[in-house]
Protein backbone atom coordinates (compact mmCIF):
# COMPACT_ATOMS: atom_id res chain seq x y z
CA UNK A 1 0.00 0.00 0.00
CA UNK A 2 0.68 3.25 -0.24
CA UNK A 3 0.89 5.19 3.42
CA UNK A 4 0.28 9.20 2.79
CA UNK A 5 -0.76 12.17 4.65
CA UNK A 6 -0.21 15.93 4.74
CA UNK A 7 -3.20 16.32 1.99
CA UNK A 8 -3.96 19.86 3.72
CA UNK A 9 -0.68 20.78 2.66
CA UNK A 10 -1.20 20.54 -1.07
CA UNK A 11 -3.24 23.33 -2.78
CA UNK A 12 -5.40 20.70 -5.29
CA UNK A 13 -6.59 17.81 -3.51
CA UNK A 14 -8.91 15.84 -5.86
CA UNK A 15 -5.73 16.28 -8.19
CA UNK A 16 -3.43 14.75 -6.37
CA UNK A 17 -5.39 12.09 -5.16
CA UNK A 18 -6.41 11.33 -8.58
CA UNK A 19 -2.94 10.52 -9.48
CA UNK A 20 -2.50 8.59 -6.31
CA UNK A 21 -5.03 6.21 -7.40
CA UNK A 22 -3.38 5.96 -10.88
CA UNK A 23 -0.08 4.62 -9.84
CA UNK A 24 -1.24 2.90 -6.66
CA UNK A 25 -1.46 -0.73 -6.45
CA UNK A 26 -4.12 -2.80 -4.26
CA UNK A 27 -4.74 -0.19 -1.27
CA UNK A 28 -3.78 3.42 -0.35
CA UNK A 29 -3.62 3.91 3.12
CA UNK A 30 -4.07 7.79 4.34
CA UNK A 31 -3.41 9.03 7.82
CA UNK A 32 -5.59 12.65 8.08
CA UNK A 33 -6.56 15.05 10.81
CA UNK A 34 -10.20 15.57 10.76
CA UNK A 35 -12.56 17.92 12.32
CA UNK A 36 -16.62 18.07 13.40
CA UNK A 37 -17.23 21.66 13.68
CA UNK A 38 -15.72 24.86 13.20
CA UNK A 39 -13.81 25.34 16.57
CA UNK A 40 -11.82 21.99 15.62
CA UNK A 41 -10.84 23.37 12.43
CA UNK A 42 -9.52 26.94 14.07
CA UNK A 43 -7.20 25.00 16.28
CA UNK A 44 -6.23 22.71 13.12
CA UNK A 45 -4.94 25.69 11.84
CA UNK A 46 -3.49 27.36 14.24
CA UNK A 47 -1.44 24.34 15.10
CA UNK A 48 -0.68 23.41 11.29
CA UNK A 49 0.72 27.41 10.98
CA UNK A 50 2.87 26.81 14.06
CA UNK A 51 4.19 23.37 13.41
CA UNK A 52 4.78 24.34 9.91
CA UNK A 53 6.29 27.69 10.29
CA UNK A 54 8.76 26.85 12.41
CA UNK A 55 10.65 24.13 9.18
CA UNK A 56 10.07 27.06 6.83
CA UNK A 57 8.37 30.18 6.16
CA UNK A 58 7.78 29.35 2.73
CA UNK A 59 5.89 26.49 3.22
CA UNK A 60 2.20 27.31 1.80
CA UNK A 61 -0.53 26.42 4.16
CA UNK A 62 -3.93 26.13 1.89
CA UNK A 63 -5.90 24.68 5.07
CA UNK A 64 -7.88 22.36 3.20
CA UNK A 65 -9.11 20.23 6.43
CA UNK A 66 -12.12 18.32 5.84
CA UNK A 67 -14.76 16.41 8.05
CA UNK A 68 -14.45 12.50 7.90
CA UNK A 69 -17.68 12.94 5.35
CA UNK A 70 -15.86 15.19 3.37
CA UNK A 71 -13.14 12.84 2.75
CA UNK A 72 -15.46 9.46 2.25
CA UNK A 73 -17.78 12.19 -0.21
CA UNK A 74 -14.28 12.34 -2.17
CA UNK A 75 -13.40 8.51 -2.42
CA UNK A 76 -17.04 7.43 -3.38
CA UNK A 77 -16.59 9.67 -6.77
CA UNK A 78 -13.62 7.52 -7.46
CA UNK A 79 -14.59 3.85 -9.34
CA UNK A 80 -11.46 2.55 -8.52
CA UNK A 81 -12.13 2.01 -5.18
CA UNK A 82 -14.01 -0.87 -3.96
CA UNK A 83 -13.63 -0.63 -0.48
CA UNK A 84 -12.91 2.43 2.30
CA UNK A 85 -12.47 1.63 5.67
CA UNK A 86 -12.09 4.58 8.50
CA UNK A 87 -10.59 4.01 11.90
CA UNK A 88 -9.91 7.04 14.56
CA UNK A 89 -6.89 7.21 15.58
CA UNK A 90 -5.35 8.85 18.92
CA UNK A 91 -1.70 9.79 19.20
CA UNK A 92 -1.40 10.37 23.20
CA UNK A 93 -3.02 13.40 24.60
CA UNK A 94 -2.40 15.53 21.36
CA UNK A 95 -5.62 17.86 20.60
CA UNK A 96 -6.55 16.70 17.24
CA UNK A 97 -8.46 14.29 15.53
CA UNK A 98 -7.27 11.77 12.45
CA UNK A 99 -8.83 8.93 11.10
CA UNK A 100 -6.78 6.04 8.86
CA UNK A 101 -8.88 5.34 5.89
CA UNK A 102 -7.61 2.21 3.83
CA UNK A 103 -9.06 2.37 0.50
CA UNK A 104 -8.69 -0.85 -1.24
CA UNK A 105 -8.30 -0.64 -4.89
CA UNK A 106 -10.17 -2.80 -7.53
CA UNK A 107 -7.14 -3.72 -10.43
CA UNK A 108 -9.99 -2.72 -13.16
CA UNK A 109 -10.61 1.25 -13.01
Amino acid sequence: GIPFKEFQLKKNIEELFAEILRVAGKRIILLEDVYENELEKFLLKVLDFSANKQISNEMPLPYNFKKEEEWLELFHRFSKIKRISAKPIRIMHFPKRYRMFVLELSSDG
